[in-house]
């Protein structure tokens, strides 16, 4: 009985050795993952301050030169005009739907290009040329008198060759613009029958 009590004593003892070197191996383990987040916890940290240090002369430079542009952006009007604009951009989504803004930005796009033909050098040239002319008129129609000339006075001056020719071109401007405008209009005609058909040929289907 003794040497099997004995026996057993020892093998219960194995068991709890084995459980304890079981118990520190899984502590050494969670403590050698602990160590290996903090190296690289201290790394990160010590990368980001040197980072930090590398970067804040750079950073305050840039504050720096943003102070001096603001000031002169401010001197120049730029900031006002931004907040014109900020306003004016406040009040189109105030007041406007999504698809009116839409088609306002498409008027823009057709203004623009509008624009960019009225510059061409030729377009100034005619436009200057015009310009100077009801200049010169304005002038001289300072100088005549209040009363309207009659219809003899004006079929008198249907003889000079410069009216007739004036007369013609801008007869000739009238039909070219109606004929655009009447173009413009079958254009539109077309677009909304064409629109209508396929409509009812999908509502059908």
């Amino acid at each position: 009985m003794t040497g099997t009590a004995t026996t057993d004593r020892t093998a219960e003892m194995e068991r709890k050795v084995d459980q304890l070197t079981k118990q520190i191996a899984f502590l050494t383990e969670q403590i050698s993952i602990l160590v290996e987040e903090e190296t690289a916890q201290r790394r990160r940290r010590d990368a980001m301050d040197e980072l930090m240090t590398d970067a804040m002369p750079i950073i305050s430079h840039g504050v720096e030169l943003a102070i001096a542009l603001a000031g002169e952006f401010e001197e120049r009007g730029y900031i006002e005009f931004a907040t014109a604009g900020i306003g004016v951009v406040d009040r189109i989504v105030t007041n406007f739907t999504p698809e009116e803004v839409e088609a306002l930005g498409d008027n823009v796009v057709h203004m623009v290009g509008i624009v960019k033909d009225l510059t061409q050098p030729e377009m100034l040239a005619v436009a200057d040329r015009l310009l100077d002319v009801v200049q010169r008129q304005t002038r001289a129609a300072e100088l005549e008198p209040e009363k309207a000339p009659g219809l003899i006075a004006l079929a008198g001056k249907m003889r000079d060759p410069e009216i007739r020719l004036g007369l013609a071109r801008a007869l000739n401007t009238f039909k070219a613009v109606s004929a655009s405008e009447t173009s413009v209009a079958h254009d539109i005609a077309e677009t909304t029958r064409f629109e209508t058909e396929t409509n009812d040929t999908q509502g059908g289907a």
